[in-house]
């Protein structure tokens, strides 16, 4: 995980940067580096529960196909905003309240480390599967079986301040930021001593 997910920075100053309102609740759904598709009905059923105080922002990845699609569906919806693919992704989950994601490995572990609630959904079965169950298991993320439960517990995690905050503390206590750097200190340190 690159250092920059556990920079941790204020909530306030990463909207600024992004160019994003203070005052509204931010769902992050990420679609992956290649943009699934199937994230759409999830936009769609999300966007039907939205209020004036919420924005949903959509990271499309790679997929100009669909970020299009999106673009030309809500175009004239101020409470949907697409992003292509970006180097910003830290500033977004810093910025965000609450991210809807598949549960990939890395991208989930990101989410952890940049210690934002994780509502995980679309698993593809077999590794992803697992991943969301481990998560889950430790508190640091919900699993949705269906697209109105990511909703609802992406809702609850957006307006549940306690259970958020349970969420984010889970995150910190299983997964540390730092076992890259300490696995290549111990594999130094291993090299070191046979030399």
């Amino acid at each position: 995980v690159k250092h920059t997910f556990s920079d941790h920075p204020d909530k306030a100053a990463a909207r600024k940067q992004l160019h994003l309102p203070e005052n509204k609740h931010l769902f992050l759904i990420m679609t992956g580096g290649v943009g699934c598709e199937n994230m759409e009905q999830l936009c769609s059923k999300l966007l039907s529960d939205l209020t004036e105080d919420d924005l949903m922002i959509v990271l499309t990845g790679k997929n100009e196909e669909l970020k299009q699609r999106l673009d030309k569906k809500y175009a004239s919806n101020d409470k949907v905003r697409t992003v292509a693919f970006t180097d910003q992704v830290p500033a977004f989950m810093a910025a965000s309240d609450v991210l809807l994601t598949k549960p990939g490995g890395l991208s989930s572990t990101e989410a952890a480390v940049a210690n934002i609630p994780i509502v995980h959904i679309h698993a593809i079965p077999g590794c992803e599967t697992c991943n969301a169950e481990f998560f889950s298991e430790h508190g640091m993320s919900f699993c949705a079986d269906n697209d109105n439960e990511a909703v609802t517990l992406a809702y609850t995690l957006t307006r549940d301040t306690v259970k958020a905050e349970q969420m984010r503390v889970a995150q910190r206590e299983y997964i540390n930021p730092n076992a890259a750097d300490m696995i290549v200190k111990e594999v130094d340190k291993s090299c070191t001593i046979r030399n």
